[in-house]
């Protein structure tokens, strides 16, 4: 018999407020949409597959895979609006090399 593991209350609240932290720093007239479905398990962008997102070591944690990745970096590889901000950084920082 298996048991679902249910993150504690406290954890869920944090998860929450991380999530909305990091959504609410995209400036775009078209926001990269996430969505709570359940306890722990989210919605992101147009995909109809759902993560899981827990905290490991006070970090939010998204289930990628077979492992997991930072919430902060999970959303620079799938928000387009980070994806293009990450891309500017490393032309610049190429650039600047070149001097």
């Amino acid at each position: 018999m298996s048991s679902i593991v249910r993150p504690v209350v406290a954890d869920i609240d944090r998860i929450k407020s991380e999530v909305h932290r990091q959504t609410s720093l995209c400036q775009c007239s078209n926001k990269y949409d996430v969505q709570q479905i359940a306890e722990g398990r989210y919605r992101f962008g147009g995909s109809q597959s759902l993560r899981l997102v827990r905290i490991l070591r006070s970090t939010v944690m998204v289930r990628v895979g077979g492992g997991w990745t930072a919430l902060d970096e999970f959303l620079v590889r799938h928000d387009p609006c980070r994806g293009n901000r990450k891309k500017r950084v490393i032309y610049h920082t190429r650039a600047f090399k070149g001097l």
